[in-house]
């Protein structure tokens, strides 16, 4: 053993005094002794290069406890941890949805986490707390699973849910938040220009589940938030898109929904076909999703003749099924060149069509097809409406004007 600092003086002394070994120097050589032998005893320190703390972290409680109804609305929401946690990257994987447009509160004490939201909860409405798979302890393991906890300030609990899967062409593993938007004749497919309503993360197999949905039409995608702001930013975040818009209604339970996520083209869209049903009618299709909103005003579009810049006129359009378009017009002549030309229109995710449009000749036939009833507002089955709510119908051809009774 090395002798330390203080040592000295004790082996000097009795060196010096040829025969004598005072008693004091003995006590104090024995006394230094057991100081250091108790030091080496006290700090037991496990040797470098021990094994790696690779356990995930769990969850071991909720409050309130999952399925809790009649909640207060000032309630807040607290998740015990069975590890200390990194607090910053696991808050990122925190989600109360319905969405707020403010964020939470998250304050910790030790391996407890209280989430206060930002303002008093609705009455009457399940709420959703999720804890994403990219929560992360101090080790860097993460939880490995989202968990998904409801609660209602009302007297039930939504059982709706939708569950898929994300696939990527990307190598690396990358934990894809999944936002799903309700969709109302008000709130249409402009996503993009506000914040989910609700929000999960993709398990370590890619996988997901929102559950605990209100009927109702939604619209979820998986998303690449990369700095969390719940907005998708095309210009960096890759985003998949669904096939279709899921319509639940009561109990329904949605499954096998799978996501793509990419980086999305922002180049310019066409028109991918552009057909003459009848005399007075064309089809078209988009090569991208147009903003529903733009899709159906007419002032989205001009028809030009192609040897002249004089236009035909056009009467209506209507959405003929997902991603097709009819278009009403004025009696077309048959054989005539026509330009379908795209007026300051844009896809969903905001990249324009290209203004040159698309070519089609008119045809002859008259119009013989009758028209469908493509949507109801409220939807079928639908639960609880309001006494004042204004019914709304929508077809694939303009109907003539009948008082109620009669039609």
């Amino acid at each position: 053993m090395t002798p330390l600092h203080g040592m000295m003086p004790v082996f000097s002394f009795r060196h010096a005094q040829s025969g004598i070994q005072p008693t004091f120097c003995i006590i104090s050589f024995f006394a230094i002794a057991a100081i250091l032998f108790l030091s080496s005893c006290a700090v037991r320190e496990a040797p470098a290069g021990g094994p790696e703390d690779k356990t995930p972290p769990k969850i071991l409680s909720t409050i309130p406890q999952a399925g809790t109804a009649n909640i207060s609305t000032s309630s807040s929401f607290t998740i015990a941890f069975s590890k200390p946690m990194n607090h910053d990257v696991t808050e990122k994987a925190i989600f109360l949805s319905p969405v707020f447009w403010n964020y939470p509160t998250m304050n910790w004490s030790g391996e407890k986490l209280t989430i206060i939201p930002p303002e008093h909860l609705r009455q009457n409405r399940t709420y959703i707390l999720t804890i994403g798979s990219g929560a992360t302890d101090l080790r860097g393991n993460k939880l490995g699973g989202s968990l998904s906890v409801a609660f209602s300030t009302g007297a039930t609990i939504d059982t709706g849910s939708i569950s898929g899967a994300t696939f990527s062409e990307e190598s690396q593993k990358i934990v894809y938040d999944i936002w799903a938007y309700y969709l109302t004749d008000s709130l249409g497919m402009d996503f993009w220009n506000r914040i989910p309503d609700y929000a999960t993360q993709v398990d370590s197999t890619g996988g997901f589940k929102i559950t605990n949905l209100a009927n109702g039409r939604y619209l979820v995608i998986a998303i690449d938030d990369k700095n969390d702001d719940l907005f998708w930013d095309p210009s960096s975040e890759s985003m998949g898109l669904p096939p279709a818009i899921i319509q639940l209604t009561s109990k329904n339970q949605v499954t096998g929904l799978i996501l793509r996520p990419d980086r999305r083209d922002t180049t310019m869209a066409t028109f991918s076909r552009v057909n003459s049903l009848n005399r007075q009618r064309i089809e078209v299709q988009f090569s991208q999703a147009p903003n529903k909103t733009q899709m159906l005003n007419v002032n989205s579009y001009k028809i030009k003749y192609e040897k002249n810049d004089s236009t035909l006129n056009i009467l209506g359009a209507y959405q003929a099924g997902e991603g097709t378009l009819e278009i009403e017009t004025d009696p077309q002549a048959d054989g005539q060149a026509y330009r379908l030309i795209p007026v300051n229109l844009f896809t969903t995710w905001g990249a324009p069509f290209d203004t040159a449009g698309s070519p089609f000749k008119g045809v002859a036939f008259a119009d013989t097809t009758g028209p469908k009833l493509l949507t109801t507002f409220p939807a079928d089955r639908s639960m609880n409406v309001y006494e004042d709510t204004v019914v709304e119908m929508t077809f694939s051809q303009r109907i003539k004007a009948l008082g109620f009774a009669d039609a």
